[in-house]
Protein backbone atom coordinates (compact mmCIF):
# COMPACT_ATOMS: atom_id res chain seq x y z
CA UNK A 1 0.00 0.00 0.00
CA UNK A 2 0.86 3.48 -0.73
CA UNK A 3 0.98 6.50 1.35
CA UNK A 4 0.20 9.83 -0.08
CA UNK A 5 2.01 12.88 0.43
CA UNK A 6 0.12 15.35 2.56
CA UNK A 7 0.34 18.76 3.29
CA UNK A 8 1.21 19.92 6.37
CA UNK A 9 2.51 16.55 7.77
CA UNK A 10 5.43 16.64 10.03
CA UNK A 11 6.32 13.43 11.55
CA UNK A 12 8.92 12.63 13.87
CA UNK A 13 10.81 10.27 11.68
CA UNK A 14 11.60 13.26 9.60
CA UNK A 15 9.88 12.86 6.72
CA UNK A 16 9.35 11.00 4.04
CA UNK A 17 12.03 8.13 2.85
CA UNK A 18 11.94 6.93 -0.46
CA UNK A 19 14.35 3.51 0.77
CA UNK A 20 11.68 2.85 3.26
CA UNK A 21 9.44 -0.02 3.30
CA UNK A 22 6.97 -0.63 6.41
CA UNK A 23 5.37 -3.31 7.72
CA UNK A 24 1.46 -3.83 9.98
CA UNK A 25 0.97 -6.29 11.60
CA UNK A 26 -2.51 -6.45 12.57
CA UNK A 27 -2.40 -9.12 15.61
CA UNK A 28 -6.75 -9.08 15.95
CA UNK A 29 -8.88 -10.91 13.91
CA UNK A 30 -11.79 -9.24 15.28
CA UNK A 31 -13.66 -12.29 14.76
CA UNK A 32 -15.03 -15.52 17.13
CA UNK A 33 -13.79 -17.79 14.83
CA UNK A 34 -11.57 -19.50 17.09
CA UNK A 35 -13.92 -19.10 20.10
CA UNK A 36 -13.86 -20.35 23.01
CA UNK A 37 -9.95 -20.98 22.66
CA UNK A 38 -9.07 -17.05 21.58
CA UNK A 39 -10.78 -16.12 24.58
CA UNK A 40 -8.09 -16.57 26.12
CA UNK A 41 -5.06 -16.50 23.72
CA UNK A 42 -4.42 -14.27 20.51
CA UNK A 43 -5.07 -16.54 17.59
CA UNK A 44 -1.93 -15.15 16.91
CA UNK A 45 -0.35 -16.92 19.23
CA UNK A 46 -1.85 -20.03 18.44
CA UNK A 47 1.12 -22.89 18.51
CA UNK A 48 1.94 -24.06 14.91
CA UNK A 49 4.28 -26.81 15.41
CA UNK A 50 5.42 -25.11 18.39
CA UNK A 51 6.06 -22.38 17.32
CA UNK A 52 3.45 -19.20 17.89
CA UNK A 53 2.06 -18.16 14.50
CA UNK A 54 2.70 -14.89 14.78
CA UNK A 55 6.81 -15.53 14.17
CA UNK A 56 6.10 -17.29 10.82
CA UNK A 57 4.13 -13.99 10.02
CA UNK A 58 7.31 -11.95 11.18
CA UNK A 59 9.92 -14.40 9.63
CA UNK A 60 8.45 -13.85 6.12
CA UNK A 61 8.75 -10.12 6.66
CA UNK A 62 12.51 -10.63 7.99
CA UNK A 63 13.11 -12.87 4.69
CA UNK A 64 11.98 -10.35 2.13
CA UNK A 65 15.44 -8.30 3.13
CA UNK A 66 13.51 -5.31 2.28
CA UNK A 67 11.46 -4.57 5.02
CA UNK A 68 12.80 -2.10 7.86
CA UNK A 69 10.08 -1.36 10.10
CA UNK A 70 7.19 -3.38 11.79
CA UNK A 71 4.40 -2.22 13.39
CA UNK A 72 2.16 -4.79 15.47
CA UNK A 73 -1.08 -3.62 15.85
CA UNK A 74 -3.17 -5.45 18.67
CA UNK A 75 -6.45 -4.47 20.66
CA UNK A 76 -7.37 -7.98 22.81
CA UNK A 77 -4.63 -9.63 25.05
CA UNK A 78 -2.19 -6.58 24.28
CA UNK A 79 0.13 -7.30 26.97
CA UNK A 80 1.24 -11.19 26.06
CA UNK A 81 1.26 -10.03 22.61
CA UNK A 82 3.70 -7.27 23.52
CA UNK A 83 5.71 -9.69 25.51
CA UNK A 84 6.03 -12.39 23.46
CA UNK A 85 7.26 -9.38 20.59
CA UNK A 86 9.84 -7.91 22.92
CA UNK A 87 11.15 -11.46 23.78
CA UNK A 88 11.51 -12.72 20.61
CA UNK A 89 11.73 -9.92 18.29
CA UNK A 90 12.99 -7.23 20.68
CA UNK A 91 16.69 -5.55 20.05
CA UNK A 92 19.22 -6.71 21.08
CA UNK A 93 17.76 -10.24 18.82
CA UNK A 94 19.00 -12.75 16.08
CA UNK A 95 15.90 -13.04 15.09
CA UNK A 96 15.18 -9.63 14.13
CA UNK A 97 16.23 -7.96 10.96
CA UNK A 98 14.38 -4.72 11.43
CA UNK A 99 12.36 -3.15 14.68
CA UNK A 100 9.48 -4.05 15.79
CA UNK A 101 7.23 -1.84 17.85
CA UNK A 102 4.08 -2.70 19.34
CA UNK A 103 0.76 -0.16 19.49
CA UNK A 104 -2.38 -0.57 21.67
CA UNK A 105 -5.42 0.74 20.80
CA UNK A 106 -8.58 -0.72 23.03
CA UNK A 107 -11.31 1.42 21.15
CA UNK A 108 -9.73 -0.46 17.79
CA UNK A 109 -12.79 -2.64 16.28
CA UNK A 110 -11.52 -3.46 12.29
CA UNK A 111 -9.00 -3.52 10.39
CA UNK A 112 -9.99 -0.17 8.95
CA UNK A 113 -9.70 1.03 12.55
CA UNK A 114 -6.43 0.02 12.82
CA UNK A 115 -4.79 1.89 9.24
CA UNK A 116 -6.91 4.93 10.35
CA UNK A 117 -5.38 4.91 13.56
CA UNK A 118 -1.73 4.70 12.16
CA UNK A 119 -2.05 6.73 9.55
CA UNK A 120 -3.28 9.79 12.28
CA UNK A 121 -0.09 9.12 14.68
CA UNK A 122 1.88 9.66 11.30
CA UNK A 123 3.99 6.65 11.82
CA UNK A 124 3.30 5.30 8.36
CA UNK A 125 5.41 7.16 6.44
CA UNK A 126 5.92 5.17 2.51
CA UNK A 127 4.99 2.13 1.23
CA UNK A 128 4.15 -0.49 3.49
CA UNK A 129 3.00 -3.78 3.61
CA UNK A 130 -0.21 -4.92 5.65
CA UNK A 131 -1.48 -8.19 6.41
CA UNK A 132 -2.42 -10.02 9.91
CA UNK A 133 -0.34 -11.36 12.31
CA UNK A 134 -1.72 -15.24 11.67
CA UNK A 135 -0.31 -15.51 7.88
CA UNK A 136 2.04 -18.32 7.38
CA UNK A 137 3.72 -18.03 3.59
CA UNK A 138 6.63 -17.96 1.77
CA UNK A 139 5.97 -14.60 -0.28
CA UNK A 140 8.79 -12.86 -2.39
CA UNK A 141 7.84 -9.01 -1.59
CA UNK A 142 10.75 -8.01 -3.55
CA UNK A 143 8.82 -8.64 -6.71
CA UNK A 144 5.56 -8.02 -4.94
CA UNK A 145 6.68 -4.53 -4.33
CA UNK A 146 8.48 -3.82 -7.28
CA UNK A 147 5.17 -4.50 -9.40
CA UNK A 148 3.21 -2.35 -7.03
CA UNK A 149 5.29 0.64 -7.16
CA UNK A 150 5.37 0.23 -11.25
CA UNK A 151 1.66 0.26 -11.14
CA UNK A 152 1.09 3.07 -8.78
CA UNK A 153 3.99 4.95 -11.30
CA UNK A 154 1.91 4.54 -14.30
CA UNK A 155 -2.01 5.06 -12.82
CA UNK A 156 -2.25 7.60 -10.50
CA UNK A 157 -5.25 5.73 -8.84
CA UNK A 158 -3.24 2.98 -8.00
CA UNK A 159 -2.83 2.89 -4.29
CA UNK A 160 -2.97 -0.80 -3.13
CA UNK A 161 -1.94 -3.93 -4.25
CA UNK A 162 -3.76 -6.84 -3.05
CA UNK A 163 -2.01 -10.55 -3.18
CA UNK A 164 -3.74 -13.54 -3.46
CA UNK A 165 -3.17 -17.15 -3.93
CA UNK A 166 -4.98 -19.30 -6.33
CA UNK A 167 -6.29 -22.57 -4.69
CA UNK A 168 -8.54 -25.43 -6.68
CA UNK A 169 -12.02 -26.42 -5.07
CA UNK A 170 -11.51 -28.49 -1.87
CA UNK A 171 -7.81 -27.08 -1.05
CA UNK A 172 -7.55 -27.30 2.98
CA UNK A 173 -6.55 -24.01 2.95
CA UNK A 174 -9.73 -22.65 1.38
CA UNK A 175 -12.97 -22.05 4.04
CA UNK A 176 -15.60 -23.89 3.11
CA UNK A 177 -18.43 -21.51 4.29
CA UNK A 178 -16.95 -18.15 3.26
CA UNK A 179 -15.66 -18.31 -0.19
CA UNK A 180 -14.11 -15.32 -2.26
CA UNK A 181 -15.20 -13.98 -5.53
CA UNK A 182 -12.99 -11.23 -7.10
CA UNK A 183 -13.63 -10.08 -10.32
CA UNK A 184 -10.61 -7.48 -12.13
CA UNK A 185 -10.34 -5.91 -15.48
CA UNK A 186 -6.85 -5.55 -17.06
CA UNK A 187 -5.45 -1.76 -17.19
CA UNK A 188 -2.84 -1.31 -19.90
CA UNK A 189 0.25 0.88 -18.68
CA UNK A 190 3.52 1.94 -19.63
CA UNK A 191 4.94 -0.63 -16.98
CA UNK A 192 2.78 -3.36 -18.31
CA UNK A 193 -0.63 -5.01 -17.58
CA UNK A 194 -2.20 -4.92 -13.82
CA UNK A 195 -5.69 -5.79 -12.93
CA UNK A 196 -7.57 -3.32 -11.25
CA UNK A 197 -10.50 -5.01 -8.70
CA UNK A 198 -14.05 -3.93 -9.67
CA UNK A 199 -15.79 -6.55 -7.26
CA UNK A 200 -14.84 -8.28 -4.08
CA UNK A 201 -17.11 -10.28 -1.98
CA UNK A 202 -16.42 -12.39 1.07
CA UNK A 203 -19.60 -13.46 2.58
CA UNK A 204 -21.61 -17.03 3.60
CA UNK A 205 -24.18 -16.48 1.64
CA UNK A 206 -24.97 -18.71 -1.26
CA UNK A 207 -26.07 -15.58 -3.55
CA UNK A 208 -24.16 -12.98 -4.70
CA UNK A 209 -25.20 -9.40 -5.71
CA UNK A 210 -22.63 -8.44 -8.13
CA UNK A 211 -23.51 -4.11 -9.39
CA UNK A 212 -24.12 -3.57 -13.21
CA UNK A 213 -21.13 -1.61 -13.30
CA UNK A 214 -18.47 -4.10 -12.55
CA UNK A 215 -19.13 -6.41 -15.58
CA UNK A 216 -19.60 -2.71 -18.25
CA UNK A 217 -16.89 -3.12 -20.70
CA UNK A 218 -14.81 0.21 -18.96
CA UNK A 219 -16.32 0.55 -15.39
CA UNK A 220 -14.03 3.33 -14.57
CA UNK A 221 -14.62 5.26 -17.51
Amino acid sequence: MTVREKKGDDFSSGGKDDNLLQAVVIADSFDTSFAPLSHARPRCLFPLANVPIIDYTLSMLAASGIVQEVFVYCTAHAPRIREHVASRWGAPSPHSAFSVSVVCNENCHSFGDAVRDLDSKGVLRQDFVLLYGDVVANIGLREVMDRHRAAVKADQNATLTFVYKRCAPGHPTRTADREMVVATTPVETEAGVHHRIVFHDRSCSKKINIPLVSVLKDPFK
